[in-house]
């Protein structure tokens, strides 16, 4: 845990895996989890979507992070906009025209220690 997916729409041209390898290091360097492995992240690029009046120009950026709860308010807080920032500093991972007006949201899902599960399954040859 976290579970970070960066859900962008289609008409963005966005390096995934270099944006994603920024986002685990501000996910890491929060301190806010102990394992880097327990950091997984996933990219999705949605085709069909409108904004507002459907301009071409109007484009999206959404993160959402899932964490286990247990976390207070203000470390949420500041992690949301440690993300929201990096994703506005690495415009050059963004190759799109200036013309787009890109919409940035960054939304922090707190889970239930409780009935969360997780296992690893590991085929590792010897």
């Amino acid at each position: 845990m976290p579970n970070l997916t960066l859900q962008y729409s289609g008409n963005l041209d966005i390096d995934t895996q270099d944006l994603l390898l920024e986002l685990h290091g501000v996910l890491f360097n929060s301190e806010l989890f102990e394992y880097k492995h327990d950091i997984k992240s996933r990219a999705i690029q949605f085709d069909e979507f409108l904004i507002g009046d459907g301009l071409e120009k109007n484009a999206f950026i959404h993160l959402q992070i899932c964490v286990l709860n247990g976390r207070t308010t203000e470390q949420l807080q500041q992690l949301n906009e440690q993300l929201l920032q990096k994703i506005k500093d690495n415009q050059k991972i963004i190759h799109t025209d200036v013309t787009k007006e890109i919409h940035l949201s960054v939304e922090v899902v707190e889970m239930n220690k409780e009935i969360y599960r997780k296992a690893v399954i590991s085929r590792v040859e010897t």
